[in-house]
């Protein structure tokens, strides 16, 4: 039973008992007068209207999905329908199953084409009626094809090398939710090259299509992804046939490098296609592939050669455009270096430094050597990466005063090689020139074809060389120049010096005593060195070139004058270093000063630096004493505060005896003496000036060391001194020995409890102490040496446990001691590599100090004498961490040529640290004759290899 239907039945019987309740309020009940219920009637099967049965309904009769709208007659008494919709006629899945008080519905869902039917039924009350009839209609969405998308671009037959933004556009179709594009190369579509799904009747494809004719067609899709009919297909031509236009090199250009390619765009293109070859047929190719229209090869061509080259796009389904054209061009890279140093017929060199400039593209540099302009048998024949400058340290049956050839020439990193320089002449000889150092010698950076570049060009003058020597031959020895002469002139013929001194060093700079005038950016000065000897030149004049720019500075301006280099402590030899500061801004000038103690209660020079360097003893004629040394240094004009002082400590060079070339005399002589292949002043120390001290007299006090005077060839230091006592004479000679020059370290009191106070930076490491016996007896189990172990006096070792030797010169009445080399630390790994020592005369008495001393000593021992047989590092300045000094290029390394050949080659190591336990590179040089001549050994280093960005090496 339908449940209004009983509704109505629970509603009737309970209106009737209300009835006779409220009868009998009034009277009493009478069952004959309820009146009986009238029966509600069956409501009848609705009358359909329309569409009639079988009608076809459109996009065009019921626009826009060609969905009819279902109406039937009303049934009286009925405020109720109830409608079904299906495609089946027994309604067994009705799409529509829905009610509605209207006489017509509308279905509010997309259907697809094809047969519906519909009947409806009508409800009165609770009670519903029949269904009506059934009715078919058949919807066809695009009425038999008169109702599809038309196709507006591209145009039938178009063609298209790319689609352009109005391409794949057709009307909109109504009722079209969507749309489905497709594109196929048969007018079938039976396969697709490309189909997608858009919500506008607009479309651009997202691939790239291959040339050929293709169809296309665009089908209707409702919201419920019912598809309408499709429209007519159009065809169209695709052929991607534009070639990229060549822009540059431009045809038969010559390039000196691989030029840069250029192309125009071509539209839809994915990358490009370059070609290179040495064939115009394309035959050999070498190809590149670029996303860019422009292209410079990462690695060189092969140079001099004809090169050709075209161009092809590929899009992104990899279809390749047709070929440009093709273009000839040449590669000439024919850059020469211009050779620097030596200049042209350069003589009198010991060991020439051979500079070129940079050329652009070269990767690395061929030199090469030879007593011929053949260059058939080279001396050397040398590749070096990423540098201009080369020393030669291999010269084996060299011919002095004789001319060798050298050149260079540029290599890529192709290997391919470029012209050669012009050829340039040099002779060594034994009578040597000066060898400039810094600065380096100048050329105009070729800015154009070098983007990258240095610059030679200086802010701050300062002028350094190495040394000169002369062979005298007999006796068989170097010996050194007087003095040296620094000219600097804006003229090559020096008529009007801008800056001259005259001074025993390795170096000048200007002071407001010796200024530097006419400086001007960009300005070029020419300077000069010449060597003096007794009178004369000694070599030939050496000239570089150089350049002043007040821009050109590597440092950075500080508040006050910070010193740079030399690192505090720096340990030089034969030459002080040349000292640099942070430069002041503002500052006029600056003062200087230099000190032999370090409360600068001593100072031995005030000077008035014009720039940020000077030379401590610049302008002396003679060696500045050995000794340490503190600086300080304030601006001026206006006056500064004065720095932090550092200091530094000058040795004399330590030579060393060997059988070849420094030949010292043997017992009874001392080293006091001259011999064929011996000059005492080699040696010499220091001397006390008479005092009249008779027996405790000293004179003059030498130091070396030797294999040849031991007998047994025994490795020694050689400590030699003139006496004034006498065979009456009992007295004992002490030797102090600092090895570390650190503060504090080591001995504060005397090994035989004596009252001599030292300097607490010359703290004794070890003592000697020798005991003269009256009868000028001297005894090596009479000397007593002793070893300072960082606490306390170790027990003394006689000089004869120690295999020592000793032994007194009647003809000198001088002493000579023979002590093992290894016993003063010289072989241990933290050897600071000087040593700074103190000879003095004293009694036996425990309370007797020093009576006299060498070199002379006042109350405090502090002026001890120093040596080394150190190579002094020259340039680059020393650059710890503080220093902002950054090299681009791996710089030479420069140091002192000794003066004395006691030397038989040298050897480099270059580290990532201070401890060399990171080395990169290692070099050395070893002398393979016996001549005392030993000019060539060369006190330069240019490292061949390419280094890496570091802090410090």
């Amino acid at each position: 039973m339908h449940p209004l239907r009983f509704l109505a039945l629970l509603i009737l019987p309970g209106l009737f008992l209300a009835f006779l309740g409220l009868g009998a309020s009034r009277a009493a009940f009478d069952p004959a007068a309820v009146p009986t219920p009238t029966p509600i009637p069956t409501p009848l099967a609705p009358a359909l209207l329309g569409p009639e049965d079988g009608a076809d309904v459109t996009g065009i009769s019921d626009p826009p999905l060609g969905l009819p709208l279902l109406n039937w007659a009303p049934v009286d008494g009925v405020h109720k329908y109830h409608i079904q919709l299906a495609t089946s006629a027994g309604f067994a899945s009705p799409l529509v199953d829905a009610d509605t008080a209207a006489t017509a519905y509308a279905p509010d869902t997309a259907l697809a084409d094809g047969v519906y039917y519909w009947r409806v039924k009508a409800q009165r009350v609770a009670f519903w009626g029949p269904y009506s009839e059934e009715r078919s209609f058949v919807k066809d969405w695009s009425a038999a094809g008169a109702l599809t998308p038309q196709l507006l671009s591209p145009p039938p037959g178009a063609r298209r090398a790319a689609f352009e933004h109005e391409d794949f556009q057709w009307t909109p179709l109504p009722g079209a939710a969507s749309y489905l594009l497709e594109l196929s190369t048969d007018p079938a579509f039976s396969t697709l090259a490309y189909s997608a799904v858009t919500l506008v009747p607009h479309h651009t494809p997202t691939l790239r299509l291959a040339r050929n004719t293709y169809y296309w067609r665009v089908t209707p899709i409702d919201r419920r992804e019912h598809y309408g009919a499709a429209s007519a297909s159009q065809s169209f031509d695709y052929d991607w046939n534009l070639a990229p236009q060549l822009l540059s090199p431009a045809p038969d250009a010559v390039h000196a490098f691989a030029p840069p390619f250029e192309w125009t765009a071509i539209e839809g293109a994915k990358e490009y296609r370059l070609e290179v070859s040495t064939q115009p047929d394309f035959s050999a190719v070498a190809i590149y592939r670029t996303r860019n229209t422009a292209l410079t090869p990462a690695k060189t061509l092969s140079n001099d050669q004809d090169y050709y080259w075209r161009v092809q796009a590929t899009d992104a389904r990899n279809h390749n455009s047709p070929w440009s054209e093709s273009r000839r061009f040449r590669l000439a890279w024919d850059f020469r270096p211009q050779l620097l140093t030596p200049a042209n017929n350069s003589i009198l060199l010991a060991h020439p430094f051979f500079s070129w400039t940079p050329i652009p593209g070269a990767e690395r540099y061929q030199i090469q050597i030879d007593e011929s302009t053949a260059f058939s048998s080279p001396v050397a024949n040398i590749s070096l990466y990423n540098v201009t400058t080369y020393a030669h340290g291999d010269w084996r049956n060299l011919t002095l005063d004789r001319d060798y050839f050298w050149r260079v020439r540029g290599v890529d990193a192709q290997s391919n090689y470029g012209p050669w320089s012009a050829v340039s002449a040099f002779r060594v000889s034994t009578e040597t020139s000066p060898n400039p150092i810094y600065p380096l010698y100048y050329y105009p950076p070729d800015s154009a074809n070098l983007p990258v570049h240095s610059d030679r060009s200086i802010a701050w003058p300062l002028f350094l060389w190495d040394t000169a020597h002369i062979f005298t031959g007999v006796p068989a020895f170097t010996q050194p120049p007087d003095f040296y002469e620094l000219t600097v002139d804006d003229n090559p013929l020096f008529l009007s010096p801008n800056f001259s001194v005259q001074t025993a060093g390795l170096g000048a700079a200007p002071t407001l005593a010796t200024p530097f005038t006419g400086l001007s950016d960009g300005k070029l000065f020419y300077w000069r060195l010449r060597a003096v000897r007794a009178g004369r030149q000694m070599g030939a004049d050496v000239v570089w070139l150089t350049r002043y720019d007040s821009q050109a500075t590597p440092l950075p301006f500080a508040l006050t004058p910070t010193p740079i280099y030399p690192a505090d402590g720096f340990e030089a030899v034969a030459s002080p270093p040349a000292l640099g500061w942070l430069p002041v801004s503002g500052a006029g000038q600056y003062r200087l000063q230099i000190s032999r103690d370090r409360d600068f209660n001593d100072v031995v020079e005030d000077v008035q630096p014009q720039f940020v360097n000077y030379v401590p003893w610049q302008g002396q004629l003679t060696p500045m004493p050995c000794g340490s040394y503190w600086w300080r240094v304030r601006a001026e004009a206006p006056a500064g505060e004065w720095s932090a002082p550092r200091h530094f400590n000058l040795s004399l060079p330590l030579v060393t005896g060997n059988k070849y070339d420094v030949v010292p005399p043997t017992a009874p002589r001392t080293i006091l003496d001259s011999a064929p292949a011996y000059d005492p002043a080699s040696t010499y120390v220091a001397a006390s000036p008479d005092q009249g001290l008779g027996a405790y007299e000293l004179g003059a006090l030498h130091i070396m060391q030797d294999r040849v005077i031991d007998p047994n060839t025994n490795y020694n230091w050689v400590i030699a001194f003139e006496t004034g006592a006498g065979p009456a004479d009992d007295l004992w000679y002490g030797v102090y020995v600092d090895t570390d020059h650190v503060d504090n370290a080591g001995a504060a009191v005397d090994p035989l409890g004596k009252p001599i106070v030292v300097d607490s930076l010359f703290l004794p490491d070890y003592v000697l102490y020798i005991h003269r016996q009256a009868g000028d007896v001297l005894d090596p189990s009479q000397a007593f040496f002793f070893e300072w172990d960082g606490a306390a006096w170790r027990a003394p070792r006689t000089l004869a446990a120690m295999g020592g030797l000793l032994w007194r010169d009647p003809a000198r009445n001088a002493v000579q001691a023979l002590v093992p080399y290894t016993a003063l630390g010289a072989a241990d790994a933290d050897f600071s590599g000087s040593i700074a020592v103190a000879l003095f005369s004293t009694s036996g008495a425990e309370t007797d100090g020093m009576r006299d001393s060498v070199p002379p000593q006042g109350a405090v021992l502090a002026r001890p004498a120093f040596l080394s047989n150190m190579l002094m590092p020259l340039y680059p300045f020393d650059t710890p961490f503080s220093n902002p000094i950054v090299h681009f290029d791996v710089p030479p390394m420069r140091w002192r040529m000794p003066q004395v050949d006691s030397i038989d080659g040298y050897q480099v190591e270059i580290a990532r640290d201070a401890r060399f336990t990171d080395i990169i590179e290692t070099w050395d040089t070893i002398e393979n004759q016996t001549s005392g001549y030993f000019g060539l050994a060369p006190t330069i280093f240019q490292p061949t290899r390419a280094y890496t960005d570091n802090e410090s090496y």
